[in-house]
């Protein structure tokens, strides 16, 4: 593994706190998107009618860490 590569997870966890899914892995690989935030949709449809909390969790080196930033996470209902 390259230990330049920061790593930003976004897991799925159910009320026992298992392991799901991790349904995004986002990285400082792409060196042209540092510095701007963006958007991002995760479909978690597959957990409907379950009881399950997001985590994010961040892997850095200790040379060249970088700083994640998470900001206005909102979870949507299709209302069904």
């Amino acid at each position: 593994m390259n230990q330049d590569i920061d790593v930003l997870y976004a897991v799925i966890k159910n009320s026992l706190g298992g392991h799901l899914a991790t349904v995004a892995t986002l990285s400082n690989a792409d060196k042209g998107t540092l510095g701007i935030y963006s958007k991002k949709s995760l479909d978690v449809t597959s957990y409907k009618g379950q009881t399950v909390t997001i985590y994010f969790l961040a892997t850095t080196d200790s040379i060249n860490t970088t700083t994640f930033r998470i900001d206005d996470v909102s979870l949507m209902s299709d209302g069904n």
